[in-house]
């Protein structure tokens, strides 16, 4: 008799348990958020050392739960970033300085991710996928050397080229949400696309860079 009762009292906890986190799943459908913060970005491949430099980050999401996925979901959207770096310049003549780079990108992330709400209140999720950057405008702060733009001559022979434009790579984000309203979003994003419009050894000039953003579902 006591372990009847004792394997009833399981059922009736795991079947409680189950309800609750059918409950508990996010309800299909689109919804959109909207984020800002901060941005720590850096560059890698370059032929002299870099340090990370702090920017910004704003942007858009679509979040589209799929039906009957337990909260699986796609998204897509906007971000405007700040990236960057500093680089310490020691010159042979002259006091040395530090030279800030910032470059200005819109991207457009395409993620798949997952999605939970632990209780009424508090839920986590997480996502992954590519995303795709085109160069708004940039330059070096103490040189002025612009980041997008081809120096020419008064022949119009191109003297040199900065960066290209176009960049894309892979992005992972997780957070925590409250009542399926404000979240707490990290992510990091790994450029793969080389910016360097010169190919040569040491010239894999990649972007990298981590966010720490608010968000708000609309």
């Amino acid at each position: 008799m006591k372990k009847f009762l004792l394997s009833l009292l399981c059922l009736s906890a795991l079947s409680v348990s189950e309800m609750q986190a059918i409950d508990n799943e996010p309800d299909a459908g689109l919804t959109h958020v909207v984020s800002a913060g901060m941005s720590v970005a850096n560059l890698r491949g370059w032929p002299v050392d870099t340090k990370s430099k702090v920017g910004y980050s704003v942007g858009w999401r679509g979040e589209y739960v799929l039906p009957g996925a337990a909260g699986t979901y796609v998204n897509f959207g906007l971000d405007v970033q700040m990236l960057g770096a500093k680089m310490d310049v020691k010159p042979t003549t002259g006091l040395a300085y530090t030279d800030k780079l910032r470059s200005f990108y819109a991207s457009i992330p395409l993620h798949v991710g997952y999605r939970y709400n632990l209780t009424n209140v508090w839920g986590v999720f997480a996502d992954f996928g590519p995303y795709f950057a085109c160069g708004l405008g940039g330059k070096w702060d103490e040189s002025d050397n612009k980041w997008f733009v081809r120096d020419e001559d008064a022949l119009g022979v191109p003297q040199g080229c900065d960066a290209k434009r176009f960049d894309c790579g892979l992005g992972f984000r997780f957070g925590a949400e409250y009542n399926n309203r404000l979240s707490l979003a990290f992510g990091f994003n790994w450029g793969m696309k080389n910016l360097e419009p010169i190919k040569g050894p040491g010239l894999e000039v990649k972007n990298y860079h981590t966010t720490i953003t608010v968000g708000y579902r609309l």
